[in-house]
């Protein structure tokens, strides 16, 4: 898990195109990278009491309270700064001496914001001479509600000197991970003991999940994942474990492996999620786990790890009316059941827990040409990983590396992939991650601090979704409740 701890946040001023965050640079670069937000694990606060300022940061301090709440969008979160002075404020701001040249400084707690008084201040850029109050204050807001510092220079928790008085797609999609989820909700009337699957697809969502204690499988639909259809059974479906999903615009696809004993993948389709094709099995492939599906250029592309000691990650995906011979994930093992998506730059990525002994999470990406869409290899594979920022000379570059006790599961929009986990061991709280290219492609590939989604956890893999809206995708994520809760649990961000 990622490392965030620190004394203060800080916000440098420098000569123009100087740094004023001066931790190191990873070895070996000349720049910050890869580019992400940080997260400060456990920081969440609900900021509707009075808020001690002085009268001329009133307005700007207002303004960024309500940019942060509007982009958290959630109605047990975050909301707009109720400015008025008070003997317990939310947040204390004053103006004092800060060292260096500093324009900003963030108590750990959030509780206190510092601005130098010795520089001179201006409402926002548009006003004059001077630094804007409005763009510092949107910065250290943004540490007292648990960011930390971005590596990305659009985004308003850059810390270098700049003008930014607005939000970028990143600060708005890291505040969401704190804040924006919505309270967790137990499917009634169903359960499972092993990991449910979700998929979106013809408006509608499909959870798809095997029973307690029993081999059938069972399947539920949603228009907003509230409320939800009666559990129907898949016809002769049947497996130890949870199944997978997948939407290729015409049909659900499902895929599952066998019951003890026998460890044949199967599958089936339907245009409706209710009547299914009759299950058929996979020719000559096997796996001691549920697989992963999702969809490429309009076809189901599948994932898995081997049978009963075979650790290796294997693929096929559906051509010409059967499925592909297998192919191999070169020298890649997992545990457990690895993800699959098609990312950000359109290229089918897997991410998988290791081999035993080796919890990390590690991810690969296939390169596919284009003359044939259905065959390519696959890129090194490398850690899930990111930046913890350093907070100045009081800081320094903490690399951060997810780790499950069990695969992971992935969505994807067209900007973004998203992931959801289970902790290592006993940590049954479920993490949250999202990932996309950087700016113009640079660096092609970047995931974001992980956030621990509140008041959540799990015994198994959750199952995630993306419901597309005219206003907003929305992402569902279910899951089965932690050690004997065998309650399906649902959230959406």
């Amino acid at each position: 898990m990622a490392s965030t701890g620190t004394t203060s946040l800080r916000a440098w001023i420098k000569p123009s195109n100087s740094r004023f965050c001066d931790y190191p640079d990873p070895l070996g670069t000349h720049q910050l990278s890869p580019q992400s937000y940080g997260l400060k694990t456990g920081v969440r606060r609900s900021l509707s009491l009075a808020t001690a300022a002085p009268t001329n940061v009133v307005g700007p301090l207002g303004i960024a309270g309500a940019l942060w709440a509007a982009a958290a969008a959630s109605p047990g979160g975050i909301r707009t700064l109720n400015i008025m002075p008070g003997p317990n404020p939310d947040i204390a701001v004053t103006f004092g001496p800060l060292l260096g040249g500093t324009l900003g400084s963030t108590t750990a707690d959030g509780t206190a914001i510092t601005l130098n008084a010795a520089n001179v201040w201006v409402a926002q850029v548009s006003a004059g001479p001077g630094s804007s109050l409005l763009a510092i204050l949107l910065h250290e807001v943004g540490h007292a509600l648990g960011l930390l510092h971005s590596t990305n220079p659009s985004s308003a928790m850059w810390p270098f000197v700049g003008t930014t008085e607005v939000l970028s797609v990143e600060d708005r999609a890291a505040i969401r991970a704190l804040y924006g989820w919505s309270g967790q909700k137990p499917l009634d009337g169903v359960g499972t003991d092993s990991a449910p699957a979700l998929c979106a697809g013809g408006g509608i969502l499909v959870l798809a999940w095997k029973g307690i204690d029993e081999t059938d499988l069972w399947v539920s639909r949603s228009f907003d994942g509230e409320a939800w259809t009666d559990q129907e059974g898949i016809y002769l479906g049947a497996s130890t474990d949870g199944p997978a999903l997948t939407w290729d615009g015409t049909h659900f696809w499902m895929a599952w492996t066998g019951i003890a004993g026998d460890s044949t993948l199967y599958w089936a389709r339907s245009t409706d999620a209710r009547s299914w094709s009759t299950p058929e099995p996979i020719p000559d492939v096997g796996s001691m786990k549920a697989p992963s599906l999702t969809t490429y250029r309009g076809v189901p592309f599948m994932t898995w790890r081997g049978i009963e000691g075979d650790s290796g990650l294997y693929y096929t995906a559906w051509a010409n009316g059967a499925w592909m011979p297998q192919g191999r994930i070169g020298h890649a093992g997992s545990e457990d059941r690895p993800a699959v998506c098609v990312d950000s730059n359109s290229m089918p990525r897997a991410v998988w827990r290791g081999v035993p002994g080796d919890d990390d999470l590690w991810t690969s990406a296939m390169s596919i040409p284009l003359d044939d869409p259905l065959t390519g290899y696959w890129e090194p594979h490398e850690h899930v990983s990111w930046i913890v920022a350093g907070n100045g000379a009081e800081g320094a570059i903490d690399w951060g590396n997810a780790a499950s006790a069990l695969g992971p599961v992935l969505a994807t929009d067209s900007d973004r992939v998203f992931m959801a986990w289970r902790g290592v061991e006993d940590d049954q709280a479920v993490y949250f991650t999202q990932a996309a290219s950087g700016p113009n492609g640079t660096p092609a590939w970047q995931w974001s601090t992980q956030v621990a989604i509140p008041d959540v956890g799990t015994s198994q893999t959750p199952g995630m979704a993306i419901l597309p809206s005219l206003e907003r995708p929305s992402i569902h994520l279910v899951w089965k409740g932690v050690d004997d809760d065998h309650t399906i649990w649902h959230t959406a961000l």
